[in-house]
């Protein structure tokens, strides 16, 4: 178990939540034994540590912009498992990296091109902006295979959710509007991004990524999420 002072370890129950997670990328994404994963914004592990058993002869990437967290995924999971890899990606997010030395709207990838069968990135975008969510957009696009496949969740506002928030259904209400969806914290913007669907959905395709499911969840107020946030199911031709 990573240690509490860490950023990324949450509140809830870590091993709990990463079973669930490893259920979800393979009933809706249909992760595979044999895949090629790359994790964005991987975290503590909470992922990585059951998909040990999953990918035992296969491969994971993950990648983080907190330095903290890769040395101690590097330290206790590399060790154990060295087909697991984790890389610092120094962007800045004046949330996680106020001081990163990178644009997160100019960030590459540190993988060739077509490297990974299947990709995820769980509560990463959910804390991107707009031109950085474009990128972030374009490079999965980059990375992935043909035929590969991604789960990607967000907090997504269409009519229902937009009037759940302003009821205060919704665990989040995302008070400030702006152009591309509604923000929670005007002065700390990427604390909480909630992303107008249509919008977000059309800038996947534009990237040349398949939007193949969305699957909305909890946090907006719809008891019948599948997750808690909406999860957005992508893949390349």
């Amino acid at each position: 178990m990573p240690p509490h002072y860490l950023p990324g370890i949450g509140i809830g129950d870590f091993i709990q939540e990463g079973e669930d997670l490893v259920r979800l990328l393979r009933s809706i994404g249909g992760l595979r034994p044999d895949d090629r994963v790359l994790d964005l914004g991987c975290g503590l592990g909470r992922v990585a540590i059951p998909l040990q058993r999953l990918l035992a002869d296969s491969s994971y990437d993950g990648l983080d912009i907190v330095a903290d967290i890769i040395r101690w995924n590097t330290v206790n999971i590399t060790r154990v498992s060295p087909n697991f890899r984790f890389k610092h990606l120094d962007v800045r997010n004046s949330t996680y990296n106020p001081n990163g030395s990178l644009d997160p709207e100019y960030v590459t990838f540190p993988y060739p091109n077509e490297s990974f069968s299947f990709a995820f990135a769980t509560s990463l975008f959910s804390h991107l902006l707009e031109e950085a969510a474009r990128r972030y957009l374009e490079e999965l696009a980059r990375v992935l295979r043909p035929q590969g496949r991604a789960i990607l969740t967000f907090f997504l506002l269409n009519q229902q959710a937009e009037e759940r928030a302003e009821r205060g259904e919704a665990d989040i209400d995302f008070p400030e509007k702006w152009d591309f969806g509604r923000l929670n914290n005007l002065t700390q913007p990427e604390d909480a991004v909630a992303y107008d669907a249509d919008w977000l959905l059309a800038q996947a395709k534009d990237v040349g990524l398949q939007v193949r499911s969305v699957e909305w969840g909890r946090w907006s107020g719809n008891s019948d999420g599948l997750s808690y946030q909406d999860v957005v199911v992508v893949g390349k031709p």
